[in-house]
């Protein structure tokens, strides 16, 4: 394995939590899982490893045995096309077969920047507690209603290098290099990301433009992944500008087939809207970002004339009958296109939210940022598991 030494410089927030969501170092199995996942969804929006070449996630280890048996001098690419593994498991690894990339260590560095996690005097850089924010929704019962944030407790703010470590040069070139301008530019690493943590700068000058391998029969750039066209971010309608949808009547129930219709056509492009105001505070910046998304997110609602019968059907639980329990499943669909959009907290149903506040910084240390969709990652996997909302 060669060694890959990369300087970052957090622009947001990093968050690496543990399983009690409390972070105690830059974890690198987080930074991994990021890359990956970042990985899946450029290999994924670009439509062009659905065959069956790329079909398998796990690998198959008696069919490995066979095969290594007959071709004892056969490469890593003839092994995976055997095994007919997807991009993520042929360069990530899984159960049975190695990751060609690898983190051997994490150092932070400036010290004098640093919002870290170790020291008892945490010291809270950024000035982060609890955003609060007005949804413009009439409460009946009492005051108007809120959305809120909670930032954790300890996050790390300031410079980390990573220790890569890739099978090859031409790993490193291809494949690692590139993914990480990508998430410079589109993406994040870590947890948060709803509240824009995560966002990093590479301080290292990686000689290299964004392409996918040549041996993926792949020539990937930016613009097949990224709309060229910047959406006015005051002036969005989701169904039409993002998910590619015409928006359901929202007086009624919405059955299964219009959610999974409205879900199998989103298109697989990154959507970006224009820029907020620049501000000097990172703040500010993602309390307007917020405060814009909360527009969005009231538009995947049904009529609040629905609001009454829902909860009545929702308190009823084991009760209803079956026309009630048809009823109650088609408003719930209304939530379950919501939290698929903008992410969900619910004990028996969190989701990541796929319209996120993406902040950066200028050289004058200014901050502005605009929302970035990424809504064509709903048809990946989990996306579609159905589910009640009790």
């Amino acid at each position: 394995m060669i060694k890959v030494p990369v300087t970052f410089e957090t622009i947001t927030p990093l968050f690496t939590g543990d399983e009690n969501q409390k972070m105690k170092e830059i974890k690198p199995a987080s930074i991994m899982g990021s890359l990956r996942f970042w990985f899946e969804v450029i290999c994924d929006f670009s439509e062009m490893f659905e065959g069956d070449r790329f079909k398998n996630n796990e690998f198959d280890y008696d069919k490995y045995q066979s095969y290594i048996k007959n071709h004892p001098y056969a490469t890593d690419e003839e092994i995976c096309d055997c095994l007919k593994l997807s991009p993520g498991a042929r360069y990530f690894g899984c159960t049975g077969w190695k990751s060609k990339i690898g983190i051997e260590s994490v150092m932070k560095v400036d010290e004098s920047k640093i919002s870290t996690f170790e020291t008892k005097d945490f010291k809270n850089y950024l000035g982060l507690g609890k955003i609060t924010i007005d949804t413009g929704r009439v409460n009946q019962y009492g005051p108007p209603k809120t959305s809120n944030w909670y930032p954790p407790p300890k996050y790390y703010f300031g410079g980390f290098q990573v220790a890569f470590s890739v099978s090859n040069i031409h790993i490193r070139d291809k494949i690692l290099y590139p993914l990480l301008i990508f998430i410079q530019q589109h993406a994040f690493i870590g947890g948060k990301n709803n509240l824009g943590f995560g966002r990093i700068k590479i301080v290292d000058y990686l000689k290299t433009e964004f392409r996918l391998p040549s041996s993926l029969l792949l020539d990937l750039k930016y613009n097949d992944l990224v709309d060229d066209k910047t959406l006015p971010i005051d002036h969005i309608n989701v169904f039409q500008d993002l998910l590619a949808a015409d928006k359901p009547d929202n007086t009624k129930g919405m059955p299964a087939e219009a959610l999974y219709g409205i879900i199998d056509k989103i298109p697989k492009k990154i959507r970006t809207t224009s820029n907020v105001n620049i501000d000097t505070t990172y703040l500010e910046v993602l309390k307007s970002l917020l405060r814009i998304r909360l527009t969005y997110r009231e538009q995947i609602r049904f009529d609040n004339s629905l609001i009454l019968r829902y909860n009545s059907l929702k308190n009823k639980g084991d009760m209803r009958s079956n026309n009630e329990k048809k009823e109650y499943q088609e408003l719930s669909n209304w939530h379950r296109l919501r939290h698929c959009v903008f992410g969900s907290t619910q004990e028996k149903e969190t989701e990541a939210a796929k319209i996120l506040p993406l902040i950066n910084q200028d050289q004058d240390g200014r901050y502005s940022g605009y929302l970035i969709s990424y809504a064509g990652i709903l048809i990946m996997g989990e996306a579609k598991r159905g589910g009640q909302n009790d």
